[in-house]
């Protein structure tokens, strides 16, 4: 089975900008027109303010030029403030007052990990407390669609639609991230595992098979993890001015729903990440050479992380990528999704296992179906309209202009079927152990987004942010892009 069918949002404008921008370039034409012949003079006002404004609405690799401009103008000025490097305290304990807590570089600063026993059993949650935010991730083991039939994986797909819907029905669920991260998995861990798993009473061919898999090398493995975070925002719930207790308790009650529905989607388990997972996934990904040693140290019952010694030691940013412990990273934002219909597995190439630890993070933000039901249906007028102005001017309906009008058509009877709609951003952060290797990475990243389809574009001047995605901490570019986010 084939899917398509998303689209950017759109109104009635033209010449690619949007319903907006035409306005303003509208009425700004129309005294232009007014005024500069009553006065020529004018012309050396209203000319370059033209050009400003038209520079300013067109976009560059996918996002206007205004961004642009503010995007590199507040890189500028952090530089210079020194805001781009990070170094923790705890490089020197002395630096630590009675009492003091260590931060977290960049948009993590605010975020704080709370712990919550539920049948025996401690799950984390993320507070974000600049956004009163709460985050709390499941881990996922899906099964293998390669070993089921169709009917089967069509109906995971359909489960998958189903749980994305639903969500907007829930008004405290603020966005969901989905994130899988694939790595290189150290023989030593495998070998761990390959032994945890043997027990005594397991059949002799079985213990036999177990047994001799631990003496093989292991080296080639790949650690593949895909997780589930859901972000709540408490002032749309029941707890909103109760205390943090209160508000993670109100949360608790959706879990083992959204864990259920989760279990209908192809999923072998679901869980929920403790406190400590939380924090060894993002010290392993701040500090990528440790990772078979931070997962040693977990199956063996080690002291776990605290969440604010989980950072950096030392960071620092660049236009195009980021400098972090013992790794560099750089990470990319999707610009275009397919443009035609493509199978459920299109992904499979870019979220496969590489040659570098890799993150492919995917922010879902359900829409109002009131709000939405609207907007489709003033999207599908506009086009129509459009439609009409270009026909009565002699100019030809171009095929994607086509398209599109029937993709809004499509969209509009849908969501009076029933169909759940929101807001999809896509996010890849790949890591090397140096910057000589960035070129490699970048090489392999262009190739699996043309296997899969889509435009990827670099996270210029916003490397720190992106990076942070994938961390399992409710962060969303789509959310803050007003106050961090290029």
């Amino acid at each position: 089975m084939l899917y398509s069918g998303w689209r950017t949002k759109k109104g009635l404008g033209f010449f690619g900008f949007s319903q907006t921008q035409t306005i303003v370039l509208g009425v700004f034409s129309f005294f232009a027109l007014l005024l500069i012949p009553r006065n020529l003079s004018l012309l050396w006002f209203f000319g370059p303010m033209l050009i400003i404004l038209v520079l300013s609405f067109l976009k560059f690799a996918g996002i206007s030029g205004s961004t642009v401009l503010i995007r590199e103008l507040g890189w500028l000025v952090a530089k210079r403030k020194s805001f781009l490097n990070y170094e923790s305290e705890y490089v020197d304990g002395t630096l630590l007052e009675a009492g003091q807590r260590a931060t977290l570089p960049g948009l993590l600063a605010p975020t704080k990990l709370l712990g919550k026993v539920d049948g025996g059993v401690e799950w984390g949650v993320v507070w974000d407390q600049s956004t009163d935010f709460l985050t709390t991730t499941f881990i996922c083991n899906s099964q293998s669609p390669m070993l089921a039939d169709e009917d089967s994986f069509n109906t995971w797909v359909g489960q998958w639609h189903q749980f994305l819907a639903s969500l907007a029905n829930q008004p405290e669920i603020e966005y969901v991230t989905i994130t899988v991260e694939t790595a290189k998995e150290g023989g030593a861990t495998v070998t761990e595992n390959l032994r945890n798993s043997i027990v005594s009473t397991a059949p002799k061919h079985a213990y036999d098979v177990v047994t001799s898999l631990t003496n093989l090398g292991n080296d080639g493995a790949a650690f593949v993890e895909t997780r589930v975070s859901v972000t709540f925002n408490p002032a749309r719930g029941t707890a909103s001015k109760k205390s943090i207790d209160d508000k993670i308790n109100d949360i608790s009650r959706h879990l083992f729903s959204l864990q259920s529905r989760l279990m209908a989607c192809g999923l072998s388990s679901v869980r929920r990440a403790s406190p400590a997972e939380l924090s060894a996934n993002m010290k392993s990904a701040f500090n990528p050479s440790k990772r078979d040693k931070i997962t040693d140290g977990m199956l063996k019952g080690a002291r776990p992380l605290r969440w604010s010694q989980a950072g950096p030691a030392y960071a620092r940013e660049e236009r195009n990528h980021y400098l972090h412990d013992s790794g560099v990273s750089t990470s990319w934002v999707w610009t275009n999704g397919p443009r035609s219909p493509v199978p459920a597995t299109v992904l499979t190439a870019l979220i496969s296992p590489g040659p570098y630890p890799k993150r492919v993070s995917l922010v879902y933000e359900p829409s109002d179906p009131g709000a939405i039901s609207r907007q489709l249906e003033q999207e599908r007028t506009a086009l129509d309209a459009k439609r009409i102005l270009l026909k009565q001017s002699a100019t030809n309906e171009t095929q994607r202009q086509k398209i599109d009008r029937e993709f809004a058509a499509m969209a509009a009877r849908e969501e009076a079927l029933g169909a759940g709609f929101g807001d999809i951003g896509l996010y890849v952060t790949v890591t090397v152990p140096d910057e000589l290797a960035l070129d490699d990475a970048k090489t392999d990243i262009a190739l699996r987004a043309s296997q899969s389809k889509i435009e990827l574009r670099n996270a210029t001047c916003s490397q720190a942010a992106i990076f942070a995605v994938g961390l399992s901490a409710g962060l969303n570019p789509l959310n803050k892009s007003n106050k961090y986010f290029g």
